[in-house]
Parts: structure tokens; sequence; C-alpha cells
């Protein structure tokens, strides 16, 4: 019996071989990829700066978030 689990949509199969494909992305970009998407999440000031992520929460908290490419 066939395992339908393990099939991909034509638009599944297309996402799947520009993933492949695309171009080496620094670590750089990440972070400013998911730098929106923490502004939206979070109610804080955010801002990219010197390879890394700065989060101030309004309750005094502070965060750093950084990524390196393995």
């Amino acid at each position: 019996m066939e395992n339908n689990n393990n099939k991909k949509t034509p638009e599944q199969r297309l996402a799947l071989i520009y993933a492949i494909t695309e171009g080496k992305i620094e670590a750089e970009n990440v972070l400013k990829e998911i730098l929106p998407l923490i502004e939206d999440y979070f109610i804080c000031n955010a801002e990219y700066k010197d390879g890394e992520i700065s989060l101030r929460l309004y309750n005094g908290q502070k965060f750093k978030i950084g990524i390196k490419e393995e």
C-alpha cells in the first residue's frame, strides 16, 4: 500500500526546488528577516545593530539575539 503522507503538491515541489537552488543566506539576513516577526509578537523596542537583535521589554528586561552559521 502506498503512503500518501509523503506526496507533495505541485506548489510544494516548486517551493522545494526554489529552496534547494537558493543562494547562500548570511546570518545577518536571517536576523533582519526575524526582526519584524519579533516586533509583531512582543510589545517592545527591538532593533538590529552590530550583528544582533536587541530587545527591550517595557518591564525592564533586555535581551540580545545573535545567530551564526554552523
